[in-house]
């Protein structure tokens, strides 16, 4: 049985599928992990691990966490791990030539897109927000550019109306981990076929930025949901109502109601809001410093907007 030698380097939770796969397959030996820094986090901004850095203490993993993974520290300390394989999901950092020269057969990156369509940070919501029907993920052998490296396999999953990123973030991870192992597998057999990714074809999904997540009622209700959608859970699609941030996390259409964009109103056991086209039915919203509401907690909470006409109203956080 051949034994590959594996660093892996994550930091989210996307990256855990993936690093437990290959933890737990008697193929690899998973000799060193690494992270991001610690940054600061949530209300309190408190110093938390990441995902990955949490995985690897609990299994007592050697982990390194550099502030850059392309300084001449990490290239000397890469260097004598003597890898076979360095592991890249959702790391973070961009590694330069001289890091990728360090494994003996390379540095396998898996990416949540269909390549090379949505390079780079956040390929999950821009492929939900720009109504694609189609998403996946691919796994690539790395080289110094952004995602651009050729294809070594990829596996494609359907994206419907009510896709959320947080419902696609876990399906796409754990599809991955298994397309990654299987192509680590392989990689030395030659049934895999490298596919040059097509210049013609390539799309930028750019880094999301909180006030990017703010609604336009004034656009087609279609728009919207794909918005919303894209932004479910995190950083979350809002809007305000007294001057107080509301998150909507999921909605659904109807094809018979239409309000004024930005109206909230409780119809029957529905709650609506307007759009510029038909209004959208209202599945869930997280009112500022409260817990996420479901229709059933909308309707019986009686101090909510939603049982009189109340319009969203959309301002600049500054």
């Amino acid at each position: 049985m051949t034994l590959y030698r594996i660093a892996f380097a994550g930091t989210p939770s996307f990256a855990l599928p993936s690093i437990e796969a290959i933890y737990q397959h008697p193929n690899f030996d998973l000799v060193c992990v690494i992270t991001q820094p610690n940054k600061p986090s949530g209300r309190g901004q408190r110093n938390t691990d990441s995902p990955i850095k949490h995985f690897s203490k609990s299994y007592k993993i050697p982990l390194i966490q550099p502030s850059s993974i392309n300084s001449e520290e990490s290239q000397k300390t890469i260097s004598n791990l003597s890898i076979d394989f360095l592991i890249v999901v959702a790391f973070g950092q961009i590694l330069r030539e001289s890091i990728l020269k360090i494994p003996k057969m390379g540095c396998i990156n898996l990416h949540a897109s269909l390549l090379p369509r949505w390079r780079g940070a956040a390929p999950i919501q821009r492929s939900i927000a720009a109504g694609d029907k189609k998403t996946g993920v691919s796994v690539i052998s790395m080289n110094s550019g952004l995602d651009s490296g050729v294809i070594l396999a990829s596996d494609s999953v359907d994206i419907d109306f009510e896709t959320t990123s947080g419902e696609l973030h876990k399906i796409l991870a754990s599809i991955g981990s298994k397309i990654l192992v299987d192509t680590l597998l392989n990689f030395d057999k030659r049934t895999i076929f490298a596919v040059q990714q097509n210049p013609d074809e390539v799309t930028f999904a750019k880094k999301i930025t909180r006030l990017e997540a703010q609604i336009n009622w004034q656009l087609p209700s279609e728009e919207i949901s794909r918005h919303i959608h894209a932004f479910s859970p995190i950083p979350g699609a809002f809007s305000h109502w007294n001057r107080k941030r509301i998150k909507f996390l999921r909605v659904k259409a109807q094809n018979k109601i239409i309000l004024m964009p930005g109206e909230m109103r409780l119809k029957g056991k529905e709650v609506l809001v307007g759009t510029g086209t038909k209004a959208l039915i209202v599945k869930e919203l997280q009112l500022e410093g409260g817990i996420v509401l479901n229709q059933e907690k909308m309707r019986i909470s009686q101090n909510s907007p939603w049982f009189f006409k109340q319009v969203l109203i959309n301002f600049d956080d500054k």
